[in-house]
């Protein structure tokens, strides 16, 4: 035990016909405890179980959790009395103790979270052998029922109330127990994590007491769209240390995916002066993103249009043009070959700090050819263009054959290099100059296809070294989306080389308009699975490509070098080319598959989603 001496009183004797004066000093014994234990008076279903190391505050110091379950108070001064409180970074007001409670909340598995859950208790030295801690809010257990098919993967649950305001920041008093509301809190709370509603799930929301004036809707963000559902609260209340528990019905799941114009990249022949781009809005309800064409509302119009980049020179593209209608807009171009990105926004003037991209198309002013690979091994007829996917040339050897990269899902190019077999990167412009691109880390926020498309100029850099496949929503080591999804291409089961009668293009495929990216068995021959380069093509050492005679037809495959998961930087350049496909590599599989063509030949292989490589575009005869 920890001791230390408070003079409490002072008792003067009185002074009588006494010979001597006396005065009488009390002293009291406080003895501290060197640590202590609590309980708390919560449901059994929102106990927090504490772990070694876990923090508490202790009179505005932090206190650790010991293995065997209690708290170390050798750090803390003794004293009268002691405020006791989780989470340990709760501010205090004079004896008052401020709790944030959150309008974002992490999921889970089983009870609250522990860092929204706040408790507090008020002893002195003596209390320390029986100590419980108090809990300052309730919480809303949220039955849900198994998700339809396609939506089992949710990636955060919110309720919403339009008249009541379900979090607030709380002033607890702990010597009355009088718990104010601070600030004018928040009418939602979102539940975020990853959430697996394959067989249902219980979700437990943190909230202070209240009575519900109304019901509340509860609105499911899941990788392939949003649920919705209302549950009836009205006139029920949240206590508490206790759980008001609730059940959703049927939720109302929708997959929608809004997009621009029917192709993400157009074909503009060499010479052409002006080009009419589309960029009306549609919307598809496909979870797998097909080209639907149903049209949006018109408050999905956009209200501007700007040159992001190009990779020629300040004057490739001269102006840029919204129409009238806002469905379309022109293109002037100088004539010559190339690569533009143009972007459409949500505010009249694009280069405002508020304003958003909402699309953003791939004009590629070239000339192209086709290529009939014939029926193959799994009865797919395939007709490739003679070039990668923003090659202005099929020339061995000639830096314009290589064309741009992609990161797999993604419809928006980065450039590969300016020099053929060096690891540089070719230069940007737009009409003032030089532009570059940023390099973005994959977050819940940045990993997403909302943001991709908001910025089409940004490398998303990967965020997980690790794949975690245990539960949905998936997350796929060394991919740039921060929850995996197989279907940003339209073919999510490619693997087990489908039906390519049934493919349909994703509304993020960038081919042009009659194209898709290449589906697994493109390049096999027909009698096996082996590539048709085995026996018709040639390395090219000095102009480092493979060439490949098939059916009559040369047909060119040049090294390109790779985009970096790890930065957006550009290696391998002298090494080797790829072409992505548009499936994963297999199921539950982190990697995107290609066929890498190499000094040593072509094969398949596969590697990191984050990564960027070439694409080239076929056509299927149906």
């Amino acid at each position: 035990m920890k001791t230390y001496i408070k003079y409490c009183a002072f008792i003067m004797a009185a002074f009588c016909s006494c010979t001597e004066d006396k005065t009488i000093v009390e002293e009291i014994i406080h003895k501290q405890p060197v640590a202590f234990s609590f309980n708390q008076a919560v449901e059994k279903e929102l106990q927090i179980d504490f772990k070694a190391g876990d923090l508490i505050g202790v009179n505005e110091q932090t206190c650790t959790m010991l293995a065997n379950g209690q708290i170390s108070l050798y750090e803390i001064p003794a004293t009268a009395d002691y405020i006791v409180y989780h989470p340990y970074d709760a501010k205090f007001s004079e004896k008052n103790i401020e709790f944030n409670i959150p309008e974002q909340q992490e999921f889970e598995e089983k009870g609250v979270n522990p860092a929204s859950f706040p408790l507090y208790a008020i002893t002195n030295n003596e209390g320390f052998d029986n100590l419980v801690m108090n809990p300052v809010c309730g919480s809303l257990k949220v039955t849900v029922p198994a998700a339809d098919e396609g939506f089992t993967s949710v990636t955060s649950v919110t309720i919403k109330s339009k008249e009541d305001v379900l979090v607030n920041d709380l002033v607890v008093n702990p010597s009355t127990n009088e718990i104010v509301q601070k600030g004018e809190g928040f009418h939602s709370v979102t539940l975020k994590g990853n959430i697996d509603l394959t067989e249902g799930k219980d979700l437990y929301f943190v909230l202070p007491s209240i009575t519900f004036s109304e019901d509340l809707e509860i609105v499911f963000h899941s990788v392939k769209g949003e649920g919705t559902a209302i549950v009836n609260v009205k006139g029920k209340s949240i206590e508490k240390g206790k759980i008001l528990s609730i059940s959703v019905g049927a939720i109302n799941w929708l997959a929608t995916s809004n997009y621009y114009g029917k192709s993400n990249s157009i074909i503009v022949a060499p010479g052409t002066r002006t080009v009419t781009v589309d960029c009306t809005p549609y919307y598809t309800t496909d979870i797998n993103y097909s080209y639907e064409n149903i049209l949006a509302d018109n408050d999905k119009l956009p209200l501007s249009a700007k040159l992001l980049w190009n990779d020629v020179s300040t004057n490739f593209v001269t102006k840029v043009t919204l129409a009238d209608d806002r469905k379309s807009f022109l293109v002037d171009l100088n004539g010559e070959c190339g690569n533009a990105v143009v972007a459409i926004y949500d505010n009249i003037n694009p280069d405002a700090e508020e304003a958003n991209v909402l699309w953003s198309f791939h004009i590629w002013v070239t000339e192209i050819n086709e290529h009939n690979l014939g029926t193959n091994i799994k009865g797919n007829n395939y007709i490739v263009l003679d070039r990668n996917l923003g090659a202005v040339c099929t020339i061995p050897g000639d830096t314009r054959s290589i064309g741009l990269l992609y990161q797999w899902g993604r419809k928006d190019p980065f450039v590969s290099t300016s020099e053929f077999g060096m690891n540089t990167k070719s230069v940007l412009y737009n009409q003032d100059g030089v532009v570059k691109e940023s390099s973005q880390k994959s977050d819940n926020s940045k990993g997403t296809i909302e943001y991709a498309i908001k910025n089409p100029m940004a490398y998303i850099v990967d965020g997980n070294s690790k794949s975690n496949t245990s539960q949905l929503p998936y997350q796929y080591a060394y991919d740039w989306m921060q929850y995996a999804d197989d279907a940003l291409w339209g073919n999510p089961y490619g693997y087990e080389f489908p039906d390519a009668s049934l493919l349909k293009k994703s509304i993020y495929d960038p081919c042009p308009e009659g194209y898709m990216v290449a589906p697994r068995d493109t390049w096999m021959t027909a009698d096996s699975e082996k590539l048709i380069f085995d026996d018709n093509g040639s390395w090219d050492a000095e102009n480092l490509g493979y060439l490949l005679i098939y059916n009559g037809q040369t047909m060119w495959y040049p090294v390109t070098g790779v985009r970096s998961a790890r930065g957006g930087g550009l290696t391998a350049c002298n090494e080797y080319g790829c072409c992505l496909f548009s499936s994963p590599d297999g199921n539950k599989n982190a990697k995107a598959p290609f066929i890498k063509i190499m000094k040593s030949g072509v094969e398949k292989s596969a590697d990191r989603r984050a990564n960027a490589y070439p694409v080239r575009c076929v056509r299927i005869i149906k």
